[in-house]
């Protein structure tokens, strides 16, 4: 697990345009205040795009073949969930810092 969170990290959060979009205090709260704001898209993006890397693609199909109507997001957990959410919060000023850096002058 250790080597997809540094997939996670390297190619989906550092690079990523749209991260400042994941809020970590506002994911941390749960899903119901993304319904009321009626942003729930919002989840299920960071869901697809970031916390399904922490599982190899084969692993979800092999998943989703042998239980068939099982969806994607039932095969993670919410300690997947959470561990994205704390790289996400206590990386961000090293991505930022990333970021400056590959910046041209």
């Amino acid at each position: 697990m250790t080597d997809n969170l540094m997939v996670v990290y390297r190619t989906y959060f550092a690079d990523d345009k749209d991260r400042d979009e994941y809020v970590p205090d506002e994911l941390k709260a749960g899903v119901n205040k993304f319904i009321e704001d009626e942003k729930i898209g919002v989840v299920f993006d960071f869901l697809s795009k970031y916390v399904r890397k922490l599982y190899a693609d084969s692993h979800i199909r092999e998943q989703l073949k042998r239980e068939p109507g099982l969806t994607f997001i039932e095969i993670l957990t919410p300690s997947d969930i959470a561990c994205v959410v704390t790289i996400l919060k206590n990386a961000k000023g090293v991505w930022d810092q990333e970021l400056r850096a590959k910046q041209p002058s």
